[in-house]
């Protein structure tokens, strides 16, 4: 009976031949790949890079091995084959064919893929720095997307190797620092992988620390080159230069603007700048989509920077009109982008592909989220907000046509800024009930982080605020208010603080801050418990103990509902607090003294702060 089994396992292995044209990337993962040329649509379509096809094995003819016509010009090596001419353990070498084949096409979403997927590879095979610190990331990585442990609850197997190359990658940056002290191209990509290691970690601290000295170290290269710096898109610069400007400046510009929308004050990097200095001069239109994108980081960045600069101002009534002047000025600066790159958009339509067309989704939703919150920054009301409905609509609709992509469970984590900052804002400032809780739905039916954003906790702590805002209708369980019922001025949540005090059984200690008596009276906080965490990967959805969020779909409309038990019998206590004397919250448009943050940094987690 075994040699009949045998026999028949070999007829069928015997009837179906293994093939051997498919693309590099698909038969290192052991896919069966589509053959479409010159990239495979199963590489493409999902973000993958695709390394092409082997050429084609010589015939066993005398006269084709005796030939002696010169070879066709050679292409660049792809990196299948550049990884398999690196020399280190088996278990270094798996985890950076694994970053390159598996991590690397996740971590750059729709704008990054040229640094992780081409020059962070490059960079790997000539600088240890690199190699190790991409191994780190890459055990960081598979620790997650295999088992859907929190960053607490690492396999130490993972957890050991990926602290052993982070300390390698450390001692060889010390090393090439020392053998060639004015070069900044390898310590400016080592800090980029240690910051996606951060992300990766939920360490925003360390992640900070990290986008600070990046920056640090560019603006000093960037001093110690001739007084002007050309343009993004000049042509006239040495590689190494240009590498620099092009491909490291335009990551290190959208970190900042990151880790200001974190609380930290904006260090006025901008990649496309006519300005080298700290101001920003906006260049001409852009010529190409890619450039766009630059420049719209850049508009962020500039942007936060002004609402910094307003901080308290507009509570107390003492908005200048230097600040409404420059508002203005803002806000042609962003039509005028804006026009362009609808411009660029319909030049290029048939050119791009889904997954191109995708990411414009994205960028829309983010540049219209950055409009409203110009459009609104010098105003303290809140009911500011609600004049934009349509636009809330535009940015649901957006970024629903995103949720399949990043909903699958395997795409659970990426560098850049995605889907949940601009969902994160609709779910936080518009007020209109259907609109809102649409916003909330998807937040929850796409578990992942971004970057320093985590979709489970934006749902978790902007359903509270959603229900602390409508508790004067006093509700019944899913009870959806009408279309028209908006919660009034008192009784909105103005800013969230979430501190780092040690969570109770009812969840973390957060403070929602409102002004009950007029934008003239007093700050009253609210403190409330909500559960927050890392979202459990593995199952696509947030760990059992936290509040049962459901989405439920009524009349074509996807619906979030949430049973907050623990408060049906909630009775807020509000505390007295003086905003200008008080350090419990950071807004965005109030700058926090680097020595208070210092100091304050044992009780803080991640501040959710808006205009």
């Amino acid at each position: 009976m075994d040699g009949s089994v045998q026999q028949a396992r070999k007829k069928k292995r015997a009837s179906k031949p293994k093939v051997k044209t498919g693309c590099l990337t698909c038969k290192i993962r052991h896919v069966k790949c589509d053959e479409t040329k010159p990239k495979c649509m199963r590489c493409t379509s999902t973000g993958r890079v695709c390394d092409g096809y082997a050429e084609p094995a010589p015939t066993k003819s005398k006269s084709t091995r005796s030939s002696k016509s010169p070879k066709s010009a050679a292409s660049p090596p792809s990196p299948a084959k550049q990884l398999s001419v690196f020399a280190g353990s088996v278990l270094e070498r798996r985890a950076l064919e694994f970053f390159f084949h598996e991590t690397a096409p996740q971590l750059s979403g729709f704008f990054t893929s040229r640094f992780w997927n081409g020059s962070v590879l490059q960079m790997s095979l000539s600088e240890p720095a690199i190699r190790y610190a991409t191994m780190a990331v890459s055990a960081m990585y598979e620790d997650e997307s295999l088992y859907g442990k929190s960053p607490v609850a690492r396999t130490e197997s993972h957890a050991r190797f990926a602290l052993e190359s982070y300390n390698k990658a450390i001692a060889s940056l010390i090393e090439a620092a020392k053998a060639n002290p004015d070069s900044v191209r390898v310590p400016l990509m080592a800090a980029i992988i240690f910051i996606c290691l951060d992300f990766l970690r939920g360490n925003v601290a360390s992640a900070i620390t990290h986008i600070e000295s990046g920056i640090n170290i560019l603006k000093g290269w960037r001093r110690k080159h001739s007084g002007g710096r050309p343009p993004f898109a000049h042509s006239n610069i040495a590689a190494e230069e240009a590498f620099i400007e092009r491909d490291l400046v335009p990551i290190f510009s959208c970190l900042n603007m990151l880790s200001s929308l974190f609380g930290r004050r904006s260090m006025a990097i901008y990649a496309n700048s006519l300005d080298a200095g700290e101001s920003f001069e906006s260049p001409p239109p852009a010529t190409s989509i890619a450039i766009a994108r630059v420049e719209l980081t850049d508009l962020v960045n500039v942007i936060v920077r002004f609402i910094q600069s307003v901080g308290e101002s507009k509570y107390r009534s003492d908005v200048s009109i230097d600040m409404i002047v420059e508002q203005i000025r803002l806000q042609k600066l962003f039509d005028r982008w804006q026009a362009n790159y609808l411009q660029l958009l319909a030049k290029e339509a048939d050119a791009q592909t889904e997954y191109d067309k995708k990411g414009e989704n994205l960028v829309q939703a983010l540049s219209i989220t950055l409009s409203l919150w110009l459009a609104a920054s010098l105003s303290p009301h809140e009911t500011i907000w609600d004049q934009y409905k349509d636009d809330y609509e535009k940015i649901v609709t957006l970024t629903q046509t995103l949720v399949p992509e990043v909903a699958d469970h395997s795409k659970h984590f990426s560098f850049e800024i995605g889907i949940i900052a601009p969902l994160h804002f609709v779910a936080w400032k518009c007020r209109w009930p259907h609109i809102r809780r649409k916003a909330l739905a998807l937040l929850k039916a796409s578990p992942r982080r971004e970057c320093l954003f985590e979709s489970y906790d934006s749902c978790a702590v902007f359903t509270r605020v959603m229900h602390v805002e409508e508790e004067y209708l006093r509700l019944l369980p899913h009870e959806i208010p009408p279309e028209n019922e908006l919660p009034p001025e008192e009784f909105r949540i103005h800013q969230v603080d979430i501190t780092l005090l040690p969570p109770t059984a009812q969840g973390s200690p957060i403070k929602f801050l409102s002004k009950p008596h007029g934008i003239s009276g007093a700050w009253y906080t609210r403190t409330e418990h909500v559960q927050l965490g890392t979202v459990d990967f593995d199952k696509g959805s947030a760990p059992s103990p936290r509040p049962n969020l459901e989405v439920e779909e009524k009349d074509d409309t996807l619906v979030l509902f949430a049973h907050h038990e623990a408060h049906t019998h909630f009775e807020p206590k509000y505390t007295s607090l003086s905003v200008s004397h008080s350090d419990t919250f950071m807004p965005v448009g109030e700058f926090r003294p680097q020595e208070i943050l210092e100091n304050n940094s044992d009780q803080r987690k991640i501040i959710y702060a808006a205009s």
